[in-house]
């Protein structure tokens, strides 16, 4: 091959190679781990229906697939096992080894994507490093040295070190890539039991930390539970974008880490991809006059649902007073769905209609 068309070839690989997008944005490449905002899962191993009080809809695979790339996992030491699961085992539990192994398929197959775990930990630093080990996840892992500036996207994806991990178990004997989350980032209060209850006074960390986790989920008051209903409300775009750009004006922190319950229920991406500046295509338009608010009825109802709206809905998703989906149903215009063979009680109705607006309704079901 003539020297200058090697060269030549040469530069246009590099070219190609350094206009990839980063986190799905070529603007991001050049921006500081710390510039940039991550849709971040609350509980994310958590789903249903393998645990039961699920916080989110979908496996890790699923969410990471859907834009999500920040996951919050609770672990335990189980019979020298590391495991995952949600305050008490009975409602649920999987290795860790489960959502590792997600995570590494999704960085094999997505060479511009950069992920981070934030560990809720109750194992050993020895016991969680033999399962990175086991998953052979251990070459993608990031080194943060604390008070170094955090390299850009670009700088990470070059390195092939693209999983950050961090911990709130503050072991001095921790390997050097696995961070002590509160040497490293802030956050908000994560108990809040309304909309009403959020605000963006910081909880554990420090101000002068780089990083910023924004709780916004709602839980149970009693037992700390996701509630869908409420991630419906709280997740609506005005609502999340509206106090995400208010937390960053109070305390001059971008909100790194946007951390909701059911991330799949109203627009977290969209809000997501706004926050990094730039135009998104998934931002919902206002209702306009002629748009009708959809009919659900009867109300209580025993054998059928009936679902009318002047404009298309794709679909609707029955949860129970435990969050858990029961039933999904393809849902048109005028459509009549069976809910004879569903036990009596309270459900949530979501409907997520064409043009991008969900709706969501109590159901009384009663035989």
């Amino acid at each position: 091959m003539n020297r200058y068309v090697l060269i030549s070839f040469c530069l246009l690989v590099s070219m190609v190679i350094n206009a990839q997008d980063c986190n799905g944005f070529n603007s991001l490449c050049n921006k500081r781990y710390d510039e940039v905002v991550y849709l971040t899962t609350h509980n994310a191993f958590n789903y249903g229906p393998d645990f039961n009080a699920p916080n989110q809809n979908f496996p890790v695979a699923q969410q990471l697939s859907d834009g999500v790339r920040a996951l919050m996992l609770d672990i335990y030491e189980q019979n020298g096992e590391v495991v995952m699961y949600h305050g008490v085992s009975f409602l649920g539990q999987q290795p860790l080894d489960t959502a590792l192994m997600q995570i590494k398929s999704f960085l094999d197959t997505h060479p511009s994507e950069i992920v981070t775990i934030i560990f809720e930990s109750y194992a050993s630093v020895t016991l969680v490093e033999a399962v990175f080990q086991s998953t052979q996840l251990m070459p993608y892992l990031h080194t943060q040295a604390q008070g170094q500036a955090w390299p850009t996207l670009q700088n990470m994806i070059d390195s092939g070190k693209r999983l950050v991990v961090m911990t709130d178990d503050n072991d001095n004997l921790s390997p050097t890539w696995y961070h002590y989350v509160w040497n490293y980032a802030v956050e908000t209060h994560f108990s809040n039991h309304s909309y009403a209850d959020f605000d963006c006074s910081f909880n554990r960390g420090v101000a002068s930390n780089s990083l910023f986790i924004l709780n916004h989920f709602v839980t149970d008051p009693n037992f700390g539970l996701g509630i869908a209903d409420s991630a419906v409300i709280v997740n609506e775009y005005n609502k999340l974008y509206s106090r995400a750009q208010s937390c960053q004006t109070v305390t001059g922190k971008l909100p790194n880490f946007l951390t909701v319950d059911f991330y799949d229920l109203g627009y977290c991406q969209a809000v997501t991809c706004a926050l990094n500046g730039e135009n998104c295509s998934t931002v919902p338009t206002e209702l306009s006059v002629e748009d009708e608010i959809p009919r659900v009825f009867p109300n209580p109802a025993s054998n059928n649902l009936s679902i009318t709206a002047q404009s298309g809905i794709g679909k609707a998703i029955l949860y129970n007073s435990l969050g858990q989906k029961v039933e999904e149903y393809s849902v048109a215009s005028n459509t009549v769905i069976s809910i004879d063979k569903l036990s009596d009680g309270m459900y949530l109705l979501i409907l997520s209609e064409e043009k991008g607006h969900i709706y969501q309704q109590k159901i009384i079901i009663q035989h």
